[in-house]
């Protein structure tokens, strides 16, 4: 897993120095923890430099045996030594170089990448228009609206086409003397009795 290789040294005394690693966290980030335990009797630990790489664990060791064979003694920690900005800097420097070009490699990668993603976004663009002048989203909206509109109107007059029908069946009787169908309730009120017959309605 990739991650970060950093150079630290204290303000208080810069003769110490820290190489360590990260991966998963930020250095920044790990400065401040390290700065909170008063790792190594200090608190004041500030980043010289740091370097992305692909194996962290592998190159923190491989700077760390390089003091060892130096005769660059540890103090308290693996990696807390006594060694000068240079040697730590010249130790991470080939690393450096290593980091960048492939830094510049997966740059160019991305470019091509975004390029060919910024081509694809100006073609649904101008297919987006092709389809707006064709058929203006307004009209489309509109033309939805008043359909919805028609269709709502027409459920209306219908419910109340069947309402009528149906409180007009209920005012409708057959007189029980000449069967004569009459219209129980006219404007005038209810009938009393039957036209054509006299028998009093029930």
């Amino acid at each position: 897993m990739a991650g970060y290789v950093y150079h630290l040294r204290p303000k208080s005394n810069a003769r110490f120095c820290k190489v360590g690693m990260t991966h998963g966290r930020s250095v920044e980030k790990r400065l401040r923890e390290l700065n909170t335990q008063g790792y190594g009797g200090f608190t004041d630990w500030e980043v010289v430099s740091s370097v992305l790489v692909d194996d962290p664990v592998e190159v923190e060791r491989s700077i760390h045996k390089r003091f060892v064979r130096s005769g660059v003694p540890s103090e308290r920690e693996q990696e807390f030594f006594y060694a000068t900005l240079d040697e730590v800097e010249c130790a991470l420097e080939p690393f450096k170089k290593i980091s960048l070009d492939k830094h510049v490699r997966e740059l160019g990668k991305w470019q091509k990448k975004c390029a060919h993603l910024e081509r694809q976004v100006a073609e649904l663009e101008e297919q987006v228009r092709d389809l707006q002048g064709k058929h203006p989203l307004k009209e489309l909206l509109r033309a939805s609206t008043d359909e919805i509109q028609k269709r709502v109107r027409e459920r209306i007059e219908a419910d109340r086409l069947r309402a009528r029908s149906v409180n007009q069946r209920s005012y409708q009787r057959n007189c029980e003397g000449c069967g004569r169908s009459i219209s129980k309730k006219t404007g005038l009120g209810f009938y009393r009795q039957c036209p054509s017959c006299g028998r009093k309605a029930t």
